[in-house]
């Protein structure tokens, strides 16, 4: 009953569904409740599922800009979503779906349909409404697949047989599946839920993906910056999850099996001279990297993992290690649980560049006063780097605030900035996943080049955008923030642009100015010619509607 009374709550507030306001007045006056009971063509107020339809219909298709995802709804039980969203990495196509867990205001809030998710499996009870069900026809108008996937229980049953006949009837009834189940056999090697997906056509892997994690190959530009490095410790446990334990590679030659198991939770880590690399053939070309590599610090140290969960979690374990530890690359071959911002699932597919490295600043330097521009100059010295190694203007571009995008058509990039102080020294972990040599889940950069141009790799993308990141670096803390501007300007997608600004259900036409001290984004009604200052934390900007908004988790 709880969540009944919250959706009956929230299903008046003005949703956004394509280019539709679902509830705008006057598409809807002709359905608008009156006091003697419900309006022609509707259902207890509400737009029947013949007029919801038709609506939707008037929607403009987009351009799928992303990996279409595979929302879970689970009630926002999160050990339920983790134990459903690791067995279907474990059954899905590593390089075609993301998985994402929907909340229940996310699903009333959020214009959801408009990323085209290729399933949506609703795991808990959803009590019957007919908003919901207009929701949900809504979304299978568009050849959407729903998996209601009940436990047996008595107090789901109910709910379970008011949905099961709200679709008996319905023209989409072929892509919508009910299960009863209890968890074990849902989730078994050939289980219902691998069953229904392949009967809705979803595509799956031929067979189970198991994840063996590998261990890690830490190097450097020369071998004394290891040796002079303070706080490296060998045969000792470090940090925390991924708990790293190191030890040179003399040590192993003659005892490899002190190098523990890797696994999760722990990443042991062979600390090689450089001449004497022991990277597996094929996987990092050191020497390639180093080549190019021409900063002062920054990249003079890498941390090469085949397989990890997450760099940027390596990263964090690093920093636990010393105080210097500034300019460490991590390096990853493939990542489990990749992640964006607000905890978006990044798909991490070979040929993919996967790197996060740590970078520190006093807080009086002139960066330092600006911090929330770090992300900007990581986007820029990335579109930078792309030109460069093409040598020429590729069409890659920056969507703000941290995205990389090919033209207006495909998200090729993204960025993730974590930060904490401590002595007057901003501590950040910058994190990148860019599709390199990938062809999906989306392009990638190699896609994107004429055939006369070489096609670029990894190890040249990384070395170069650590040339570009401490270009900008000096530049901003030598010349200021204008003069970064000037250049920053040059790779955003965003000048003089104009939007659609809608924070509370009060949309209001803006015309992009650019980004203030802050590193917000700064509009200009166009209504009274108010500036006013959007922030990048807990807004979406949805490029293809030309609409920033509130975004809910």
């Amino acid at each position: 009953m709880e969540t009944l009374r919250y959706i009956r709550k929230i299903r008046n507030t003005r949703l956004l569904f394509s280019n539709v306001p679902v509830f705008d007045q006057k598409a809807f006056i002709q359905f608008q409740p009156v006091s003697n009971g419900p309006t022609n063509g509707s259902i207890n107020g509400y737009p029947s599922k013949e007029a919801a339809l038709n609506l939707i219909k008037k929607a403009k298709p987009s351009v799928v800009q992303k990996p279409p995802p595979i929302f879970v709804y689970t009630a926002d039980d999160a050990n339920k979503f983790n134990r459903f969203s690791s067995f279907l990495q474990q059954i899905l196509l590593p390089d075609t779906n993301t998985i994402a867990q929907i909340s229940l205001i996310s699903f009333f809030k959020q214009p959801w349909i408009d990323e085209k998710p290729a399933c949506l499996i609703i795991l808990n009870v959803i009590p019957f409404d007919e908003f919901v069900s207009y929701l949900l026809h809504s979304y299978l108008e568009k050849n959407g697949k729903v998996i209601f996937a009940y436990q047996n229980d008595p107090n789901s049953q109910e709910s379970l047989s008011l949905w099961k006949e709200a679709f008996r009837k319905s023209l989409y009834k072929e892509n919508v599946i009910f299960l009863d189940y209890d968890i074990e056999n849902l989730l078994e090697e050939n289980g219902m839920l691998k069953t229904a997906l392949v009967d809705l056509g979803i595509e799956l892997a031929k067979e189970h993906r198991s994840i063996e994690f590998s261990k890690g190959y830490l190097i450097a530009a020369q071998d004394r910056i290891l040796w002079n490095m303070q706080g490296i410790r060998y045969g000792d446990y470090i940090g925390e999850k991924p708990i790293l334990f190191l030890q040179p590679s003399i040590v192993l030659a003659n005892n490899p099996h002190v190098l523990p198991k890797a696994d999760e939770n722990l990443l042991p880590i062979e600390v090689c001279r450089r001449n004497k690399s022991v990277i597996p053939n094929g996987n990092f070309d050191i020497e390639e990297y180093f080549g190019i590599l021409k900063t002062q610090l920054l990249g003079k140290v890498l941390l090469y993992v085949p397989v990890c969960e997450s760099t940027m979690e390596v990263a964090k374990s690093l920093t636990t290690m010393a105080n210097d530890m500034s300019g460490i690359v991590v390096v990853a071959g493939h990542q489990t649980k990749s992640r964006g911002r607000s905890g978006n699932q990044w798909l991490s597919v070979p040929g993919s560049a996967l790197f996060t490295f740590n970078f520190q600043l006093s807080i009086n330097s002139n960066l330092g006063k600006f911090l929330g521009y770090i992300q900007h100059i990581v986007a820029a010295a990335i579109v930078d780097t792309i030109n460069t190694l093409a040598d020429q203007e590729t069409g890659v571009k920056i969507k703000w605030p941290n995205d990389i995008y090919f033209k207006r058509e495909s998200k090729i990039g993204g960025i993730l900035v974590q930060s904490s102080c401590k002595n007057d020294v901003f501590q950040c972990l910058i994190g990148m996943g860019l599709n390199v040599d990938n062809p999906k889940p989306t392009i990638c950069i190699n896609d994107i080049l004429p055939d006369y141009c070489e096609k670029l790799i990894i190890e040249a993308v990384i070395a170069e955008f650590m040339n570009k990141f401490e270009e900008y670096v000096q530049l901003f803390e030598e010349r200021g923030r204008f003069e970064f501007l000037h250049k920053y300007y040059q790779h955003w997608l965003h000048s003089q642009e104009e939007v659609t600004v809608d924070m509370d259900g009060d949309p209001e036409q803006v015309i992009i100015q650019g980004l203030d001290e802050h590193g917000y984004l700064e509009v200009r009604s166009k209504k009274n010619g108010t500036i006013t200052h959007v922030t990048d934390n807990g807004n979406s900007f949805d490029m293809m509607k030309g609409l920033i908004r509130a975004k809910f988790s």
